[in-house]
């Protein structure tokens, strides 16, 4: 009986997705059993929708009936759950919130049918969804959402674009260096602040340094963990960018002037 199953484009994954669903990454998410319970780990790039409800980077419960679509995009089937999770060794929980020693980062309420008024057993079991700011209209017992959530599904971004993103040169972390690596958990290169003192020693260190985090910068802020999503890695980076050049210029403009004024005096 399977303990943990892997999804994603990656061959080796337990389930894998076919190639033309690229916005699903190679390694999406796990599905993993905890005692009697089935919690959904996703670690992608694009996210994964349950139930009307974006979860990305983290963990919730799942239960029979909830609806799993992979990057927003391609619904995971529970006939595909049911083969390595049999149905009837998964709890018949109703209500799953967030807590306890299980974090699941979400609530989801799950209303049996056998709760109903009319009394009527069907298969499965409906789910209540959560919708920020919504308002409970008591008489018809459901929820009605004041506003629809965009989940940002214009901005899903295939693996190639993801990959070609990461081999592009940074701007951003060649022209703000350390402070770039700093923001980005990487502490080393503040070793440059004491070698810098050094004469010809030092400015060589702090170009090499630029050039190396210009070439690796893209892949190493993104695999930082610090962009909740790849657009708002792709619009910080654009703004170290814009950031990093205004600097340059001022440091420019200041050094000529200060070659200026020395020249003036002698």
């Amino acid at each position: 009986m399977e303990q943990k199953i892997t999804i994603g484009r990656n061959p080796k994954s337990t389930v894998r997705i076919e190639e033309r669903w690229d916005t699903v990454s190679n390694d999406h998410a796990t599905i993993e059993r905890r005692g009697d319970a089935l919690l959904f780990f996703d670690h992608s790039s694009n996210g994964t929708i349950i139930n009307g409800q974006k979860v990305h980077n983290t963990n919730v419960g799942i239960y029979p009936g909830d609806k799993i679509l992979l990057a927003g995009v391609f619904e995971l089937d529970w006939n595909i759950i049911n083969r390595y999770f049999p149905y009837q060794h998964r709890p018949t929980v109703t209500r799953n919130i967030h807590g306890g020693e299980q974090n699941t980062g979400r609530r989801t309420v799950q209303m049996d049918n056998f709760s109903r008024r009319d009394n009527v057993q069907s298969m499965g079991r409906q789910t209540e969804q959560f919708t920020p700011g919504a308002v409970k209209d008591v008489s018809q017992n459901y929820v009605r959402p004041d506003r629809r959530e965009n989940y940002g599904q214009a901005n899903v971004y295939s693996q190639a674009d993801m990959d070609r993103a990461m081999e592009k040169w940074n701007w951003g972390a060649f022209f703000c260096s350390w402070l770039w690596a700093v923001v980005h958990k990487m502490y080393w290169p503040l070793a440059i602040l004491i070698i810098g003192g050094i004469p010809y020693v030092g400015q060589v260190c702090s170009l090499c340094l630029s050039v190396y985090l210009g070439l690796k910068g893209s892949r190493i802020a993104w695999e930082s963990g610090k962009y909740k999503d790849f657009e708002a890695y792709k619009k910080a980076q654009h703004n170290w960018a814009v950031g990093g050049v205004i600097w340059f210029l001022i440091s420019l403009v200041s050094s000529a002037y200060l070659v200026y004024t020395t020249l003036s005096i002698l």
